[in-house]
């Protein structure tokens, strides 16, 4: 005789075996980071210049990342 309580939880097992399994038709997903916003103001930006570098930095490194992973997808392909 089969446990009731454990028949209701096949669905969720089953979503649960899925999502931890992954499969090779499964493709890596390469999101461009968003522009950082830059002041139209000249002294906004001067003002805000460390915060504004940093961010650009930050953009740098996350594009260079998309450009990576939109190369191994290629080479993948």
């Amino acid at each position: 005789m089969r446990n009731p309580r454990l028949i209701c939880l096949l669905p969720l097992q089953a979503l649960a075996l899925l999502i931890c399994v992954p499969g090779p038709v499964l493709a890596e997903s390469c999101f461009a980071p968003p522009r950082p916003f830059l002041p139209s103001d000249s002294q906004a930006a001067r003002d805000y210049a460390a915060i504004i570098r940093s961010d650009f930095e930050n953009y740098i490194q996350d594009i260079q990342s998309y450009f990576r992973c939109l190369d191994s997808e290629r080479a993948r392909a």
